[in-house]
């Protein structure tokens, strides 16, 4: 037997299962699964993974509150029947009240309740300027205007200012459901620090966003990175369905990396 299966049958740490270096044979036994261990007959493999799913019963269960310490809680289910087995994962952690909050995450939330609120949101500028459909893919792209008035900017080296914001666009029920969803971290770059001057400033944003069938309406949300200033732009499905149809763009690979904008220069006196 291999040594991964065997450690996949350990007891280990129940407060710290993942503590120690662990093996494919662990992780797949921690998480509920069931490891697949010198056999090259795919087909055999993948006959074995459809009997399994089509005979069983899925049970659910709502722990009861206890300390949210982050630890380790570990779940057993025992079974009257021998002829039955449960499948299940060997625990989870608990919340840690203590844990700082992940400020990227706390972001994610604060647009996820903003896109499904119905009050408007304006301490950002943030306008429709335009929309693009393409039925082939259920997709629109979505061009907007955002005014600099209260977004951070930092001065950086040769003049220079930047600002990171959060760009968001949810496709939303009649029922207020999100239904599709998108997030965009961007950096804007702009070629002075005079505060007047930044503050005429107007940046062209664009974001692609799904558009199921049960979408009656688009909401396009903006923060600032510091400060949590939310600033929405509305689309209504009489809006979306008059937008213009083009062929949507080839798939290309995306870069990892945050996206760079340069804003928009207020035109000459």
């Amino acid at each position: 037997m291999p040594i991964s299966v065997a450690d996949a049958q350990a007891n280990i740490d129940n407060d710290h299962p993942f503590a120690e270096s662990i093996n494919f044979g662990v992780f797949v036994n921690e998480t509920g699964g069931q490891l697949f261990y010198n056999r090259n007959d795919v087909d055999a493999e993948m006959g074995r993974s459809q009997q399994l799913g089509s005979e069983y019963y899925t049970l659910t269960y709502q722990p009861r509150g206890g300390d949210e310490n982050g630890k380790f809680r570990q779940i057993r289910v025992t079974l009257r029947d021998h002829n039955l087995r449960a499948v299940t994962k060997t625990g989870y952690y608990a919340p840690d009240k203590s844990a700082p909050v992940d400020p990227r995450w706390q972001t994610k939330l604060n647009l996820a309740e903003a896109a499904q609120a119905t009050v408007p949101f304006a301490a950002l500028d943030l306008k429709v300027s335009g929309i693009v459909r393409h039925p082939e893919n259920r997709t629109a792209d979505i061009t907007l205007l955002l005014q600099s008035k209260g977004i951070d900017w930092q001065a950086i080296e040769n003049g220079r200012s930047s600002a990171e914001i959060t760009l968001a666009a949810a496709s939303v029920t009649r029922n207020q459901d999100i239904v599709a969803s998108k997030v965009q971290r961007l950096f804007l770059s702009a070629p002075t620090q005079d505060p007047s001057h930044l503050a005429k400033l107007v940046t062209h944003l664009q974001i692609t966003v799904r558009v199921p069938p049960k979408t009656r309406s688009i909401r396009v949300l903006t923060e600032t990175a510091n400060g949590g200033r939310i600033g929405a732009a509305d689309l209504d499905r009489e809006a979306i369905e008059a937008a213009p149809v083009m062929p949507g763009p080839e798939p290309h690979l995306l870069c990892r990396q945050p996206c760079q904008v340069k804003p928009a220069l207020p035109p000459a006196p």
